[in-house]
């Protein structure tokens, strides 16, 4: 593992992955907040206050365009499904998690077949268009400059492998990077993708899924929360605690050392960069 110190004056471990959160958690930190360690108690109070601002930024394609309900008021759907997916981060503080529309983007064909990865009729490779679409955004700065995260919006049924139940993929911890995207299916009309949507930006925000790796006997994918695959249950709309504590730590640590509050999610990671 290896470790930095900067402001905590202890040493801090990450795993072979840079994940903060998954070494605590082995050493068993507690999850309802009680007996924290010493890292635990400088971080909360550090990001005391602190609120980090995600923006995010939707591209369109036409299978999403042709299920919109009310075409002339897309813009109106997309900053009410934003914030759908706020709702579902309102219980994260020390930093608390604003989710921001920032930007929108209708593809034209061109861009499209640029992007998209179509296996038959009606279904999307989610993991090539991925790949595809985290190409595409590097060759737009501005994109980046403008979004924490990018959503493509499909109206297709997004796949992950021979799995068509998914409706969303996206990159582990991948937000502020040239990975920093998504792939999300919705119907234009009735938010089905919010909850997919809140997933998959967590996960880019550094959560794993339930029932996975490191945390599998902590937070297992049965309970229904958020990241479980399959969420059914009361509990869809929230995060486990398990999913809570690896943002923080993901994402928390950093922010925390950045005087300047609010602050941009990428903004103050590049600012952290700067200094090292």
């Amino acid at each position: 593992p290896k470790s930095r110190n900067e402001g905590y004056q202890g040493s801090i471990e990450f795993d072979e992955k840079g994940n903060l959160a998954a070494v605590l958690l082995r050493k068993g930190t507690k999850l309802d907040g009680s007996e924290n360690t010493d890292l635990e108690a400088w971080l909360f109070s550090a990001a005391k206050g602190k609120t980090v601002y995600v923006g995010l930024n939707f591209y369109m394609d036409e299978s999403f365009y042709k299920k919109l309900l009310y075409k002339v008021k897309a813009y109106d759907y997309l900053a009410a499904f934003t914030k759908a997916v706020q709702i579902r981060f309102w219980r994260l503080t020390m930093p608390r998690v604003e989710i921001v529309f920032s930007a929108s983007l209708w593809l034209t064909k061109d861009q499209q077949s640029e992007i998209e990865v179509v296996k038959s009729t009606g279904k999307l490779d989610g993991r090539k268009t991925l790949e595809k679409l985290a190409a595409f955004v590097a060759g737009h700065p501005r994109t980046v400059e403008e979004s924490d995260v990018v959503i493509l919006l499909t109206g297709l049924n997004v796949t992950d492998g021979e799995d068509s139940s998914v409706q969303g993929v996206s990159y582990y911890a991948g937000a502020c990077s040239p990975k920093r995207v998504a792939v999300v299916e919705d119907d234009g009309r009735t938010f089905k993708g919010v909850n997919a949507a809140a997933q998959q930006v967590a996960h880019l925000l550094g959560a794993t899924y339930d029932g996975t790796l490191p945390l599998a006997n902590l937070c297992p994918a049965s309970w229904g929360y958020i990241m479980s695959k399959n969420p059914n249950t009361w509990k869809h709309h929230r995060f486990s605690l398990c999913s809570e504590i690896m943002m923080r730590f993901s994402y928390g640590f950093e922010i925390s050392q950045v005087p300047s509050t609010p602050a941009n999610f990428c903004v103050a990671q590049g600012r952290i960069r700067q200094k090292t």
